[in-house]
């Protein structure tokens, strides 16, 4: 187990990958650790060296989608993210994000009925109740964002998101950037 934080992880993975041919680097992983890194640029760049050795992979297509999301790009991304749900239902992140960039492309009523249909396949997944919630309330409807974030209070109770009524605050909590 590598200590220290991703910076470090990144250093040991960079310095093993020397010993690997470059057709047998841990790119998905020097890609994975950037994106902890908030290095999109550079994770992308490893990432599609990744999706050129392994053009099926539903992990490596996501995390290309992260570093682009990182760099404000959500048209190519939300097709990533799309791809990769396809290959690998179980994506649930790869969902969140990609309704985030519905979101993010401006078609709210779109995200809306996304992230519902979200949480009718995973009424436990928090982070889409309070979204929904935001979007709601940027949309100016009045008391549909209370109804729709009201279960994500008995989920965790200890998180503030779902506890906050003020819709900005909650939005700021929440941080409606994809991560």
């Amino acid at each position: 187990m590598i200590s220290g934080g991703s910076a470090d992880a990144l250093k040991a993975l960079t310095a093993v990958a020397q010993d690997y041919p470059p057709t047998r680097r841990p790119v998905y992983l020097i890609g994975w650790v950037l994106n902890r890194e908030s290095r999109g640029v550079e994770a992308e760049r490893s990432l599609r060296e990744h999706l050129r050795r392994s053009p099926a992979s539903p992990k490596g297509l996501a995390q290309l989608a992260v570093a682009m999301l990182a760099q404000a790009r959500y048209a190519m991304p939300l097709d990533l993210l799309e791809q990769a749900i396809q290959l690998k239902a179980d994506l649930g992140r790869a969902a969140f994000q990609s309704r985030l960039c519905v979101r993010h492309l401006g078609r709210d009523e779109d995200a809306i009925r996304q992230f519902r249909e979200t949480l009718r396949l995973d009424p436990n997944y928090l982070d889409a109740y309070i979204t929904l919630a935001d979007l709601l309330n940027l949309q100016g409807q009045r008391d549909e964002p209370s109804r729709a974030a009201a279960p994500s209070a008995h989920l965790n109770p200890a998180d503030e998101r779902a506890s906050v009524s003020d819709p900005k605050s909650r939005r700021d909590a929440l941080n409606l950037s994809v991560q």
